[in-house]
């Protein structure tokens, strides 16, 4: 049986990716053909950039508050995607919702 998980794992704090991990970890365990549904919005990728266009006071600011951080926040996020991608089985990118072929999955979790 295939088994897709839809979950919010692109986000570079440790709740949402031990989650993934744990949901992913608990199915292959249970000898499931376990797959995340690489899904991440817009929204998301943008909330997650350490440095974002300057095209609004709210982004300014942002990149003002966090311009002394920047070097850490890149490796932080570098160590969230090495994660990602040494632990988790991903499917292919998907940017909308409606591009996700349930057909690919016996169940979506």
């Amino acid at each position: 049986m295939k088994v897709g998980i839809l979950t919010f794992h692109n986000s570079y704090n440790c709740g949402s990716m031990l989650e993934a991990y744990a949901i992913y970890k608990y199915l292959k365990n249970k000898n499931l053909q376990t797959e995340i549904i690489n899904f991440s919005n817009r929204g998301q990728k943008e909330l997650y950039t350490i440095k974002s266009k300057n095209d609004s006071l709210k982004h300014i600011l942002k990149n003002i508050i966090l311009s002394p951080h920047y070097k850490k926040l890149e490796f932080n996020n570098n160590k969230y995607e090495e994660f990602k991608n040494k632990n988790l089985k991903l499917s292919e990118q998907y940017d909308k919702l409606d591009d996700i072929n349930e057909k690919d999955y016996d169940v979506v979790v």
